[in-house]
This record gives structure tokens, sequence and C-alpha cells, in this order.
């Protein structure tokens, strides 16, 4: 245990969350990071101080470790829980109620601000758990998040009512997006929540509406401090969420990532849904709506803490919503009046099946084209391709701030595409995922490097994504469709090699069509020329181990000459991904410690030419290391603890490089998978 001197606290908390250790160690292992986080001084100390507690790592053990947690752990994490009230004389379904008693009774409890719940199974609760959520809400709990949610006796209504004082909720079911949340129907009535203090029963079955004509209107409860909602999953009913956004006044940030199903045939049918044009009525002092997005999306729940849009509402904010609250004469949330100032900043619409919000979509942009910050519009996975009349009419729209641009899955015509970048001079992030033909990433290059304002300067794009994954090529039997292929990507060859193109490109990432291979000497010589690049990331789409070696016969240069141009073109590279690309070998691995800058390294499937020592010799040689990423990489089978362990105690106790979410230097994560490439 002697490393745990030398190692920061959130780095501590992972490695135990990850191996299996004995309550003793368990002890030690608190009272050690406890004592470091009180002589550390309060700028080196870790930003998430996070527990995260793994009932995996956890069995057979007890809570004696839960009073040892002070004022220095904010966020705990519950993973693989079974809470089952019911049957919580057994250990695996009153581990959970343990934890959240120790911290109620104990202060341990009243600095936490973020409790998650992840893949945990809620079996049959009743209003003990949600009272305990209540005590800690009282306190100073703020973000609720339940992660890979399993078993939905509780309905999601019911968590934030145990919470009135939420800023931050968060949901994803157990599958993901297809999973649904059977919930029982309600009436609008039956969503006007009593904060009693007898308790409900919470176990699933409807709430019985008594007669509340007599109650005054002053104790209905609404969340004012509500800020960011972030749903992922299937609504079987749309007036829960149509409730869920009643109570909420002051929401600000919302994710909306599900379907709209209604499989009961006793639900009126005048119920109103909750479509687009529900949620601009009910949320008009949003400021990022996230829309229909699916599970190919950027956006996922592994990163919704680091999520810019939740972590601008974090910040304690001097609007205090419950003073106002006590105030309000009538008690519904409506009565409340928004800030009137808040305007849209970030857009992300996913368009699937249904085509008749694009009117209303439209009219969101044009209100906000002023304040539009980012824009993210394109088709779900299972919407179809057809042309939709919201993006040939976006010629209109003039987005003098807009600074982000991604475009998914987009057909339209050309000229629409083109005049409306053409009245976005500030764009400077700009990502691409082309379908069918790719002569449209032509014109949208050549766009954003004209300027026909007049006394308006253009941004150059600091940030390039193009993703050719549903660019059709057909196979050739003689493998000639390397020229095909580079005919594909000349229009950004071009745009790279233009003297406007990139020379300001700080990130670059291309991801190839499906089994072909995108790297060629073309594209080499064209990376060379991008001084300020700091970011590269090339990937390519189901190639097989024969498809690879296929290409690297069509290429002349060698992994030391592309590691070559790297360290005289590109010195100032801080990441590095390369996705079932074979262009670095034995030799190059450990040279890679030249890059004074490099910070990540991720190497993902292809490369057989890699083995342990080559990675053991950059990591006993590279001083700017934090992240390594290893994923199918053959003949890599390295040992953390045996073989690093000398290199890890290199770090310095009291350096910022620690405060990061990810394995970081010589914290090193290798996946390997039983599925051959």
């Amino acid at each position: 245990m002697d490393f745990t001197l030398v190692l920061p606290y959130d780095v501590l908390c992972t490695i135990f969350s990850i191996y299996s250790f004995t309550n003793a160690d368990w002890v030690k292992f608190i009272q050690v990071s406890k004592g470091w986080c009180d002589r550390v001084p309060t700028y080196a100390r870790p930003l998430h101080r996070e527990m995260i507690l793994s009932w995996d790592s956890w069995l057979k053990t007890d809570s004696k470790m839960i009073p040892y947690l002070g004022p220095h752990v904010q966020n705990i994490t519950l993973k693989k829980f079974i809470v089952n009230e019911a049957d919580n004389r057994k250990e695996d379904g009153s581990a959970a109620f343990n934890i959240l008693d120790t911290l109620v009774n104990n202060k341990c409890g009243s600095s936490l601000r973020r409790l998650a719940f992840d893949s945990c199974r809620f079996m049959l609760a009743t209003s003990r758990f949600l009272t305990l959520l209540r005590s800690l809400s009282e306190a100073n709990l703020s973000q609720l998040l339940l992660i890979k949610h399993f078993r939905h006796n509780i309905p999601i209504i019911s968590f934030i009512r145990s919470c009135p004082k939420l800023t931050h909720f968060y949901y994803s079911g157990s599958s993901g997006l297809f999973s649904t949340i059977y919930e029982i129907p309600c009436t609008e009535d039956d969503c006007i929540l009593l904060d009693n203090d007898d308790g409900d029963d919470f176990d699933g079955s409807r709430h019985q509406q008594t007669n509340n004509s007599n109650k005054d209107s002053a104790n209905i409860l609404f969340f004012p401090g509500m800020k960011c909602l972030a749903i992922d999953g299937v609504i079987c009913y749309d007036e829960h969420i149509k409730c869920i956004l009643d109570l909420c006044p002051n929401l600000r940030a919302l994710q909306f990532n599900t379907m709209n199903m209604d499989l009961d045939d006793n639900v009126e049918d005048d119920v109103p849904a909750t479509d687009f044009k529900t949620i601009l009525q009910q949320c008009p002092a949003l400021e990022y709506l996230e829309y229909n997005n699916d599970i190919y999306s950027d956006t996922t729940y592994t990163k919704i803490d680091d999520a810019s849009w939740w972590k601008r509402f974090t910040e304690e904010s001097k609007f205090d919503p419950y003073l106002v609250t006590m105030q309000q004469k009538q008690g519904r949330g409506k009565e409340q009046q928004p800030d009137n100032h808040s305007h849209l900043r970030q857009l992300l619409y996913y368009e699937g099946v249904n085509e008749e919000e694009s009117y209303d979509v439209y009219e969101l942009i044009v209100k906000n084209q002023k304040t539009l910050e980012h824009l993210e519009i394109g088709q779900t996975s299972r919407g179809s391709l057809a042309t939709s009349a919201l993006w040939n009419t976006l010629e209109t729209v003039h987005a003098p701030n807009l600074h982000t641009l991604k475009l998914h899955r987009i057909i339209c015509y050309q000229k629409s595409i083109v005049l409306f970048l053409e009245h976005c001079p500030s764009i400077e992030t700009l990502s691409l995922k082309l379908c069918g033909e790719a002569s449209t990433c032509k014109q949208i290059l050549q766009a954003v490097q004209t300027n026909k304002h007049d006394n308006v300067n253009r941004v150059a794009i600091r940030n390039l994504t193009i993703d050719y994954q549903h660019v059709e090529i057909p196979m050739q039997p003689d493998n000639s469709n390397r020229s095909q292929l580079d005919q594909v990507l000349q229009p950004i060859y071009d745009y790279l090699e233009s003297p406007g193109g990139g020379r300001h490109l700080e990130r670059l990432c291309i991801i190839g069509p499906q089994k072909h291979g995108i790297v060629s000497d073309r594209l080499v010589r064209t990376i060379s020329q991008l001084p300020n690049l700091r970011v590269l990331e090339l990937r390519n789409r189901l190639l097989s181990r024969h498809q690879l070696v296929q290409y690297e016969m069509h290429r002349t240069f060698s992994p030391q000459q592309f590691l070559d141009n790297l360290l005289h073109y590109n010195e100032h590279l801080q990441e590095l991904v390369l996705v079932r690309v074979n262009i670095l070998d034995k030799k190059t691995i450990p040279r890679l410690s030249k890059l004074k800058h490099l910070e990540k390294l991720v190497i993902e499937g292809g490369n057989d030419r890699l083995d342990s020592l080559d990675v053991l010799s950059l990591l006993k040689k590279t001083n700017s290391l934090r992240t390594l990423l290893l994923r199918d990489v053959l003949n890599c089978n390295l040992t953390v603890w045996n073989n690093t362990q000398r290199w890890i105690k290199k770090l310095e106790p009291c350096c910022d490089k620690y405060i990061i979410k990810e394995f970081m230097p010589r914290r090193i994560l290798i996946q390997r998978r039983n599925d051959q490439l």
C-alpha cells in the first residue's frame, strides 16, 4: 500500500474501483487519502473528488469505510448495486441503503454534491430510499444521475420529487436509447405532486389522486432550481415528460434523446404529445437544447460530466430560487417568470421519421440566429435520408456568432449549404458526416474559405472533422479502387494544401469509408504542411487485417518517414489517435518520446507490429505523455503494476496534470477483446 502515499486521490479511487481489496485495505486507503488531501494546498487538490463504489470490487464487505469520508469527497458513484428494500436483510439488497444511511447520519454526507447510480438494479423500493435521498438533498446534494437504470419500478418524477433542490438530473436506460421507461400513465393532476411528510408508496403502483381541492396552492411542489435535465430513453407516455417540464420553469439546458411511444390503449387521445413545439413552449429560457439525438452521436452518458453545458450551470448562482418560491402566491411553476435575457446558444437537433417539426426548428434558429453559437443538425440512424425542407431554408439564416457547425448525414441542395456558410463568418469548428456522393464536401470547404461580406473578416477553421463512412465506394477485385478513393479525398487534400486552409488548423480528424484505407502518401505529405496541428486522428472503418496489408502495398513511405515528418513539421502535436491504421512499428513507438508536447496516444486495432517492450520503452523515455490507451493490439500484454510501478512513482504528487479523468501517465488502460479484426 506504499503507492497510496505518492498517488493523488482521484487516481487511487480509480485503482480501487477496478481491483478487489480487503476491507482493511479499503479503510487504510481512505485514511491515507483523507490525510493526503488535508496536507496538500487547495490549488493542487483533485477537481473531481470522486469516490466510485462498485459491488464487484466491494463484495462481502460492509460500509465501515464510509465514515472516513470527509469534505474532500463531493462525488460518489454506486455501481452495480441492488436496491431492494423489500429484501433488505440480504447483503446485496441492503448495501446501498447502508451507504446512504451512513452518509445521512454522519457529517461525511453534508458535503456530497453529486450522487450517481451506475447500472444499479432498483427492485421494490418504498419511501425509505427516497427519504434518504431527500435528506441528502436538504444538505448539499444538487446532482442526481441514473446511468443504465435497471428495473423501472420507481418513476423518474419520484426521484426528482425526493430531491427538491436538484439543479442537475440525468437518466439513461439499461439498454441505451432503446430502453423503455415503463411508467403508469398519469393525468396532469397526478403530476401535481404535494410535499407531504407522510410519504407515498413508490412501488410502481399508480398514484391514487386524492381530493386536493382544499389544499393550499402554496404547498404544491415544483423545482425552480432545476437547471439541467437530460433523459436518454424511450418514454411510453408523453404526459410524464410534459409534467416534468411543467415543474421546471427555470430550465436552462435540456437533453431530450427519446422516442415517444404510447403503448397503452387506455391513454386518452386528447393528451398533447411532447413534441418539439411543446418543449419550446414549456421551456422558453433554454440556452442548450439537444433533441432526438441517438446512440451514434458524440454526446453520451459517459461524457455528461465533462459536457460544457452541464458544467456551465454547476457553479452556485446568487439567485435563490427557494426564496422566490416562498414569495409565490399562486404556487405553480408557470407563475414564476423566467429570465427573458436568456437566448438559445446551442442547438442539437436530429430528424427521425417525422419531418413535421422542420418548420418549428427553422423558426427557432431564425429567432436565435444572433446568439446561436453551436448548431448540430442531421439525420438519426432511424431516419430516412430524404431531402428535408428545413435544410433548404437555411440559406436565409445569418448567424454571425456561430462558431461550431456539425452537419450529419445531410442531403440537400449544395447551394443552400454554401449560402448558409457564407452568412456565418465566425465558424471555427466544422464537422461533416457525408453520405451518398462526396461532392458536397468540395463546395462546403470552398465556402468556408471565401469572404463575400463587406468589412467582415472570416475566421479560419481550427477544428475539422470529415467522416466518409457513409460514402459508398465499390470494391474492385483487382484493388484498383485506390485511385477512386483518392478522388473522393481530393477536396480535403486541396483544402489542407491551400494557403488559407491548413495553416491555422489545430485539430484534424478523418474517418475513412467502410473497408477502405485512408492512409496514403498524399495524406502523409498533406499532414506535414499543417504547422499548428495539435490533434491528429485517423480512423479506418471495418478493415480486415488482409485489407490493411493490401493498402500498405500501395504506399511508398515508411513508418520512420512518417515520424520524421511529425518531428520536423508537427512538433507541437499533443494528441495522436490511430484506429486500424498501420503507420507505426517497433522502432517508431519509442521515438514518439521525442514529441515533447505529446500528452495522449491512442492505438486501436490493426497493428501487429508492437509488443510490450516497445511501449514500456516509450513510457520510460517520455516526460509529457499523460494518457495511453491501447485496444485490440496484438503482442502487447502489459501488466500494469509489475512493469510500470517504477515509473508511476516518478510522478509529482502536487501537480495539476493529475487532474484528468482518463488513465494518465503510466495510468495505462489496456483493453483486449476476443474478436479478431
